[in-house]
């Protein structure tokens, strides 16, 4: 395996690692600018350990050391011509790049990186409240981030909607808004009109909301969902409600 920029990485200051797997075998190129005193001695120690391993294994070791080293916040697979597959990771201010003829090893490792970004992705919604969601389909990115606009948080969400994706996409979007509206006591609404929201500059053509939760969308084939689960949520409240008036003698 040959490396460049071993001491970028080493300082922890490497803007992008790339893996790069083809006939030739294995390159890898890492991009950054060193800063004397700053050395990393946990990307040291592992490329000591690299030297002894074959390709394969050590591919997996760098791999490995970039996602539990970053909260990784995007994610990206495709093809074309020159390199048959290619992924594109991000965190806040780091990325990886594998590009290789070898599917078999990159699809599994793909699923670590994946599992690992949705981790990442919860452990994030689970930080704090936002005032708006915003939520998009996309054929190749999958990704998160927040802004501050008119002193509003607003999160935005990008779900990968391909068809192998759509089904975990669908379910996670489901449980993370159901799990927002559980403890409300209040009705959600849903609404397929497009309108502004709480006098910030984003408006979208579908809506979903209840109390003080807002999520949003430009996507159609989500009003679907969202209907479901406000038609469910509000099911429940006036179960329980007709179930109090019974206890109450009405």
């Amino acid at each position: 395996m040959k490396i460049n920029g071993v001491r970028c990485l080493n300082d922890d200051n490497y803007k992008t690692l790339s893996i790069i797997d083809n006939t030739e075998g294995t390159n890898v190129k890492v991009s950054g600018e060193k800063e004397d005193g700053v050395l990393n001695f946990n990307a040291y120690a592992l490329f000591q350990n690299l030297k002894g391993l074959d390709d394969k294994d050590a591919k997996k070791q760098l791999i490995n050391y970039y996602i539990n080293s970053n909260r990784l916040d995007g994610i990206s697979k495709y093809f074309n011509r020159k390199n048959p597959l290619v992924i594109k990771v991000s965190s806040e201010d780091k990325k990886m790049k594998l590009m290789s003829q070898d599917l078999n090893f990159v699809d599994e490792e793909y699923y670590e990186i994946l599992n690992k970004y949705k981790k990442d992705r919860e452990r994030f919604l689970k930080e704090k409240d936002f005032d708006i969601y915003v939520v998009n389909t996309t054929k190749k990115v999958s990704c998160y981030h927040s802004n501050n606009i008119n002193n509003k948080n607003v999160c935005y969400l990008f779900l990968n909607f391909d068809n192998k994706a759509i089904l975990s996409e669908k379910n996670f979007l489901k449980k993370f808004i159901e799990e927002k509206i559980f403890s409300k006591n209040v009705l959600a609404e849903v609404s397929n009109e497009y309108k502004y929201y709480r006098k910030v500059d984003i408006g979208a053509e579908c809506s979903f909301s209840c109390g003080d939760f807002i999520i949003i969308t430009d996507n159609d084939r989500l009003f679907e969902l969202f209907s479901k689960i406000a038609l469910n949520h509000n099911k429940e409240l006036e179960d329980v409600k007709q179930l109090q008036y019974k206890i109450k003698g009405f």
